[in-house]
């Protein structure tokens, strides 16, 4: 038969184990569950730039790839996320004349400008 020490030697390996097992677990769950929340943040953001593009599309007769290039171009010269931007332009609270900077008028001069 086991002497005890070693017997509870084993059993301390195998609660040892067992911990080891339940920690990988975890720590596999929480991976899981973090890059569920990156990619749910990531496909809304794809869905608020879609839509902007397809407003600013619309609202200034281009095609989706030039309002995508008035989006991108006005975010960065004003150093702002592109999705901000998208957002701010999906839930209409730009300024009149943040607008039609995005969309390429200049009322002053009545023209369109490249932004």
């Amino acid at each position: 038969m086991y002497s005890a020490p070693l017997a509870t030697s084993r059993r301390t390996q195998a609660l040892a184990h067992a911990a080891t097992i339940a920690l990988l677990q975890n720590k596999a769950a929480s991976d899981a569950h973090q890059l569920t929340a990156q990619m749910r943040g990531a496909l809304n953001s794809r869905v608020a730039i879609e839509q902007a593009k397809g407003a600013i599309a619309e609202q200034s007769g281009v095609g989706m790839d030039e309002a995508f290039i008035r989006l991108r171009s006005y975010a960065r010269g004003r150093n702002q996320k592109l999705t901000d931007i998208a957002e701010a332009v999906v839930a209409r609270t730009l300024m009149d004349a943040e607008i039609r900077l995005l969309l390429g008028h200049d009322k002053r001069r009545g023209s369109r400008s490249n932004v």
